[in-house]
């Protein structure tokens, strides 16, 4: 079934309508003059109207009166045979807020539109009337569509006392007995207390767990006995309940109730507890959670190997090390990331040696096991990796192993941006895109020349990234060299591209595209109109006298600048190279 898509009868046509009606109304037409029409009788006889748009329209307007004349007519309307009609009708007797109506909206919430459902919940609430409890609880399981309007519902029924939800814990109906067990964590009651120790053995498994959560919530005179009681439950979300109590009351054995809990036939139960040993920082946890490393369910796996990094016992790294080396996806970032957190010389001696096997390599599988020891090398951060990685770079310039190695050198810091400078020149476009890239995410001092003179140069290749980091930047040198870039008669690639990065270069870059479409330079004021319309937009709100003055320039330029020729409408118009060029970007890897 499609998602609903959330529609309340009348809202458009009933403010229209209203405002027709009071119009009329405030303008004295009718026949007995102003003041004296009386409208809930004529909207009483458009109910009868054989136009189904009418009678839609006539219902909500007697809701918005609140005339209680309009109740027989609209509780008849409930049986209408537009759908449209029901729904107005309904959510108008949830604004007569007659409870008697009650009995007569609750079939509505089976009925087969939706929009009529949705709008019988809306009323409902309205009418704050709890034998509408039992039959919304139900509507909230049954359609998924539905729940929302539901739970809003039953959120407007207020609670009379505690013991009406005491009484209601002895339901018959256990969506009654399940919402009964859900508020009575708001009494702090001995009373309470004993009621819901009573329903812990409710054969509804629903209830069990509301009753679970509540005990945790309340000051169960002994919570570590109650959680116990729930650890064998048959749900699973009781059993998740029983765990989190124990943790939250400190339970001094609590370790031992989670490895015994490792053996759940539920996957969501023992992720759970693989996700609680990580914070215990008992070593007795360690030999358990690596055998969870081969656990049939793959979330259980990644966070098994993340508690395993929490835990930091060097027992770890061999276990680790071999979900990168068997290329389990579902844990080798989670392990390289665990890895880089012991910062052992043995582990990057060991992800150097993969990296360098030549027998991995030749593995249909070998590129992603080398991928995942890239990972691992870059979050160790070890300056030792930086060779290897270079080496990696020159000899896979193809592959996806460039970007990594270049993503594993940036995240080292100044050591790994000095190594990838050099690279920058180097004959592959893929190592000088690779390059490229991950110079843009340290910080190193260089990159900054480094990008100004990629500006200078041809290499379309490294343009887009080079212009991108420069508009980044608050350095004087930055704005006058992108400025520079879209006049100088290179490939079109590199202009557009300076042109897209001032355009995201907001305030600083308004006066400068103003001066640019005032100039002669016909080429220049091509790329400064679309950049302008970036920045203005990214600045109007902080810089609106700047804007003006290049809207103003802009509105003057216009007849004299001639659309941006992107790569495509270059070669509509003959003026491509033979060679293809891509589209700026730099999101991707050249090939």
């Amino acid at each position: 079934m499609a998602p609903l898509k959330v529609y309340f009868p009348g809202q458009a046509r009933w403010k229209l309508g209203v405002e027709i009606s009071m119009f009329l109304c405030l303008s004295g037409f009718g026949p007995a003059g102003f003041g004296q029409t009386d409208y809930v009788a004529q909207e009483l006889a458009c109910m009868t109207s054989p136009d189904p748009a009418i009678r839609d329209n006539a219902a909500q307007s007697l809701g918005k009166f609140r005339d209680p004349r309009g109740f027989n007519p609209l509780l008849g309307a409930l049986k209408d045979q537009a759908p449209n009609v029901r729904a107005s009708a309904a959510m108008a007797l949830g604004e007569l807020g007659d409870t008697r109506a009650v009995e007569s909206l609750i079939p509505l919430l089976k009925d087969t539109d939706e929009i009529v459902q949705a709008a019988t919940t809306d009323a409902l609430g309205e009418l704050h009337d709890t034998r509408a409890v039992g039959p919304l609880l139900v509507l909230s399981k049954e359609s998924a569509n539905l729940e929302g309007f539901a739970a809003v519902a039953l959120g407007h029924i207020r609670v009379p006392n505690v013991d009406f939800l005491l009484t209601a814990l002895k339901d018959p109906n256990a969506s009654i007995r399940q919402w009964a067990a859900g508020h009575l964590r708001d009494y702090d009651l001995p009373a309470v207390i004993a009621a819901l120790q009573a329903a812990s053995s409710d054969p509804d498994p629903d209830v069990r767990k509301a009753v679970a959560y509540s005990l945790a919530v309340l000051n169960d005179s002994d919570p570590i006995k109650t959680a116990f009681r729930y650890l064998k439950d048959a749900n699973p979300e009781v059993r998740l309940g029983s765990l989190w109590t124990l943790e939250e009351q400190k339970y001094p054995m609590l370790v031992e109730v989670l490895l015994a809990a490792l053996e759940d036939k539920d996957a969501s139960v023992r992720k759970d507890v693989v996700q609680k040993l990580g914070k215990t920082n008992d070593r007795r946890a360690v030999d358990p959670l690596i055998a969870a490393l081969k656990d049939p369910d793959a979330e259980v796996e990644r966070v098994a190997a993340d508690s395993l990094g929490d835990l930091g016992d060097p027992r770890a790294i061999g276990p680790l090390l071999g979900t990168i080396v068997s290329a389990n996806p579902s844990v080798d970032t989670t392990a390289g990331d665990a890895l880089g957190q012991f910062k052992d010389q043995r582990i990057v001696t060991r992800l150097i040696a993969i990296l360098e096997d030549e027998r991995i390599r030749a593995l249909p599988i070998g590129n992603y096991i080398q991928s995942a020891a890239i990972f691992a090398l870059g979050e160790e951060g070890d300056p030792q990796a930086i060779g290897p990685l270079l080496e990696t770079m020159k000899r896979e310039p193809h592959s996806n192993l460039v970007l990594d190695c270049g993503k594993a050198l940036g995240k080292m810091g100044s050591p790994g941006g000095e190594a990838l400078i050099p690279l920058v020149n180097d004959p592959e476009k893929g190592v000088r895109w690779s390059a490229y890239q991950a110079l843009a995410q340290t910080r190193n001092p260089l990159a900054l020349d480094v990008m100004l003179a990629a500006l200078k140069s041809s290499d379309w290749v490294v343009y887009p990234v080079a212009a991108d980091f420069v508009a980044r930047s608050d350095d004087p040198r930055a704005l006058p060299a992108l400025l520079a870039a879209m006049s100088e008669p290179r490939h079109g690639v590199n202009s557009e591209a300076a042109a897209i990065a001032l355009g995201q270069a907001g305030s600083k870059a308004v006066e400068p595209l103003a001066a640019l479409l005032r100039g002669p330079d016909a080429r220049a004021r091509r790329y400064a109109a679309p950049a302008n319309s970036r920045s203005t937009v990214s600045s109007s709100n902080r810089h609106a006298s700047g804007s003006a003055a290049l809207t103003t320039s802009l509105n003057s330029s216009l007849n004299s600048v001639e659309p941006a020729p992107t790569v495509n409408n270059r070669a509509r118009r003959g003026r491509e190279s033979k060679s293809s060029r891509p589209r700026s970007s730099s999101s991707a890897a050249p090939r």
